[in-house]
């Protein structure tokens, strides 16, 4: 009888500690831990994952740009014909280069290779892919206005949606709790085993 007490007594006694340590969380209560920015850039940078991937494979199939509703005059003043390189550059800088960004902001993996990035800004690989989506929008639509102008109507509103939604990415990259749940050496593993420390 004593035995069996005893045991309950220590099983209990391991209980609290395990809820202590946070071992013991649910991973919706993990989850909590991880800084707004964080999560309001995954979801900006699945939207972008979502647009580039699906945008992009229409210019690639319809190189004519129909699909969308483009014609080709569009771009008489730019140095390409069609827009097969512009939606090969679609799926690449607005579909592949965001999905690695959530992955990495998800999981937070480094390698050996990776560092070549980590060194000069002292995050992780997936902070300067996401800012990197960000500047790549802002850029691409300063280069698009040169080249074509801002026609009115939906072409001139996406514009402004990307435009800004790049802008909203890169503040977001910037923020204090951002930087340091990215901060190589503070934080490792995915995010539903983390922790934050502000």
């Amino acid at each position: 009888m004593v035995r069996v007490e005893g045991r309950k007594m220590a099983a209990g006694k391991a209980g609290v500690q395990a809820s202590g340590n946070g071992s013991g969380k649910s991973a919706w209560g993990r989850l909590k831990l991880v800084p707004a920015g964080i999560i309001a850039l995954v979801v900006l940078e699945g939207v972008l994952a979502y647009l580039g991937f699906a945008s992009g494979s229409l210019f690639v199939k319809d190189p004519s740009g129909a699909a969308h509703g483009f014609d080709t005059q569009l771009l008489a003043n730019t140095p390409v014909d069609d827009f097969l390189i512009v939606g090969l550059f679609f799926v690449t800088a607005y579909g592949v280069l965001p999905v690695a960004a959530i992955a990495g902001l998800w999981l937070r993996p480094r390698w050996k290779w990776t560092d070549l990035f980590n060194k000069w800004t002292g995050q992780n690989w997936a902070w300067s892919a996401a800012l990197a989506t960000g500047v790549i929008l802002i850029v691409w639509i300063v280069v698009e206005i040169y080249y074509i102008g801002s026609p009115e109507g939906i072409p001139r509103a996406l514009q402004t949606m990307m435009a800004t939604m790049g802008a909203v990415i890169v503040g977001l990259c910037l923020l204090p709790g951002v930087r340091n749940f990215t901060k190589i050496g503070d934080h490792k593993g995915p995010v539903l085993s983390a922790r934050r420390d502000a």
